[in-house]
């Protein structure tokens, strides 16, 4: 079936995130929202010792979520949850992780590895033995604490802790890309941990993190946020290497109908993989494309990749809303038909826009095509 995207929606798309660039460039008081947002990364018993914390200039302060236009679902929720675990086997059929239906894509699944989710270092407490817990509210309470009213029972994933505001992805062992509304300043890479591996296990709780799969900003290598043309992207160098592979860029321009997954964390919970996603529009002019892709907020920053080469085609920037009030007074996840043609779809910035500035910075040899 051959999806054509609505011209209005698209001229919309163009207008909402120019409105999202703008307001993440602002240097202005943080918004009301925002400074919501900053509440819920850790519970309340915790915000005192937060607060004692070196505070950053507030024109700097730029967290991407609460109320940010960003995601929905399209046609059936296609969001999977990665098992981790000894007794998990990605290779027999018929398990699954606490309920869902798991990934059986190999690839994918070892694609997954090299993608991290963003937090505030108050969001993470590590012991003496170097275990790392989580202090965050569940999806459902951030929901509630940020459009005042609770998810409905139905909502997949409410019980999950979700401590992110965005995700990145490696391009190297080192060097992390993400969305620069995301990393919008030196110094908000300063107040970023980049974590790694965090996945549900087979009893429906988060598996196990150590300070191994924690990592933080040694440099901003580059960023570049232009409202006028709708260039997005944050190059951060980690403080070490993580051992893991990047993930390889493609060269080949986006197309129509194109088959499109997502590795991330959407609304800032544990790595989800999504499937079943395909190019809505593919503007040759446009430094972005829109898809159909089943992402949230905190999924900015997300690979969005071709699923017929596995190699990133895109970097996830927004889109849509994420939860609507219901009649019963209670929040659901926006759902849109299939072909996008009741939304504006999602964005997601072009890699072959930035493959150019991006290959200064890699060392020789690394698996991004050449002209």
């Amino acid at each position: 079936m051959k999806r054509k995207l609505n011209p209005i929606l698209v001229l919309s798309l163009l207008a909402l995130l120019a409105l999202i660039l703008a307001a993440c460039a602002a240097a202005a008081e943080p918004t009301a929202e925002e400074a919501e947002m900053e509440e819920m990364e850790a519970p309340v018993e915790e915000e005192e010792a937060a607060a004692e914390e070196e505070p950053m200039e507030e024109a700097e302060i730029v967290v991407p979520e609460g109320g940010q236009p960003q995601g929905t679902l399209y046609g059936e929720d296609n969001r999977l949850d990665i098992c981790v675990g000894d007794e998990f086997d990605a290779n027999e059929p018929g398990q699954d992780c606490a309920g869902s239906a798991f990934i059986q894509d190999d690839t994918l699944l070892a694609m997954s590895s090299s993608v991290a989710m963003l937090v505030r270092p108050a969001a993470l407490q590590t012991g003496s033995d170097g275990v790392v817990t989580l202090n965050a509210f569940t999806l459902n309470e951030r929901v509630e604490r940020v459009y005042g009213a609770p998810l409905c029972s139905a909502q997949r994933f409410a019980d999950q802790l979700a401590p992110g505001f965005c995700t990145g992805f490696l391009i190297d062992d080192q060097l992390l890309l993400t969305s620069a509304h995301c990393i919008p300043s030196a110094a908000a890479c300063e107040n970023t941990r980049f974590v790694f591996g965090y996945q549900m296990n087979m009893a429906g709780e988060a598996g196990t993190l150590t300070d191994n799969n924690v990592y933080a900003c040694d440099s901003l290598e580059a960023i570049v946020q232009d409202q006028t043309t709708l260039m997005d992207y944050a190059l951060v160098r980690l403080d070490r290497p993580t051992g893991l592979p990047g993930l390889v860029l493609t060269e080949e321009a986006a197309a129509f109908d194109e088959e499109l997954a997502s590795l991330g964390h959407p609304s800032g919970l544990p790595m989800k993989i999504a499937t079943g996603a395909w190019v809505l529009e593919a503007d040759a002019e446009k430094p972005y494309f829109v898809a159909s892709l089943d992402v949230f907020a905190g999924s900015s920053g997300s690979p969005v990749i071709d699923m017929q080469t596995y190699t990133v085609k895109g970097m996830l920037m927004g889109g849509e809303e994420d939860y609507v009030l219901t009649k019963e007074g209670c929040y659901a996840v926006k759902v849109c038909d299939l072909e996008g043609n009741d939304c504006t779809g999602e964005a997601a910035l072009k890699v072959t826009h930035i493959l150019a500035d991006l290959r200064e910075f890699l060392p020789i040899g690394t698996p991004i095509p050449t002209p």
